[in-house]
Parts: structure tokens; C-alpha cells; sequence
């Protein structure tokens, strides 16, 4: 797995729900693997499409364990947000303050 250069198409595309009746990969070996890269390359987060995978995927740091996120989608948010400085492995060097609701839930499949 490599990461994309940040003018791949792949980031500007509607990625793919991920099917778990017909799954186009081993979805445990792949969550292991964006695990991996993520603490590979230092990160704080990585989606599939950041490594080429056009599903809707992404791995995150938490505590006690990661998470590995199948299909997420937000089903509810804070009203309150937060403005924090952001850095996003695709556009190394860059990092921006990013406005977000301080709190949400989130839907989502495990591997």
C-alpha cells in the first residue's frame, strides 16, 4: 500500500459502500493492514481511498484500541464546534484550522 499524491482522482470520487455479502477483499486483513500504514506513516487517521481503496473505509487511533470503520455514516451532531488545527497525510506539511461539531455519532460495520 502506497498513499496517493493528493490530485488523484480517487479523493474527489463518491467511494463505495463496502459489501459484506460479496466482499471484494478479506475486510479483517485489510482493517489490520490500514492499521498498520496508518501507524506507519504517524497518523492519526487513514481512509482507504488515502492508500487507493475505493470503499468507505477508514482506520482511527483510540484508546484502549482503534477503530476500523465499515460503511460509516453521522447520524447526529453537536450544534457546539470547535475550531482545531488539522493535518491530513495526503497533503503532508499542511496543516489548517478546520471548524467541526465538537460531538458525533457515527454508524458504523466492523470487519
Amino acid at each position: 500500500m502506497n498513499l496517493v499524491k493528493h490530485d488523484d482522482p480517487i479523493l474527489r470520487s463518491v467511494s463505495n459502500e463496502f459489501d459484506f455479502g460479496n466482499p471484494p477483499f478479506d475486510p479483517i486483513a485489510f482493517a489490520k493492514e490500514l492499521v498498520e500504514h496508518m501507524y506507519h506513516w504517524n497518523g492519526l487517521g487513514l481512509a482507504a481511498v488515502q492508500v487507493g481503496i475505493p470503499y468507505r473505509v477508514f482506520a482511527m487511533r483510540g484508546q484502549p484500541e482503534n477503530f476500523v470503520c465499515f460503511n460509516p455514516r453521522i447520524v447526529q451532531h453537536s450544534e457546539h464546534q470547535v475550531s482545531l488545527e488539522e493535518g491530513c497525510l495526503t497533503f503532508p506539511g499542511l496543516i489548517v484550522k478546520i471548524k467541526r461539531s465538537q460531538h458525533v455519532r457515527v454508524r458504523f460495520q466492523t470487519p
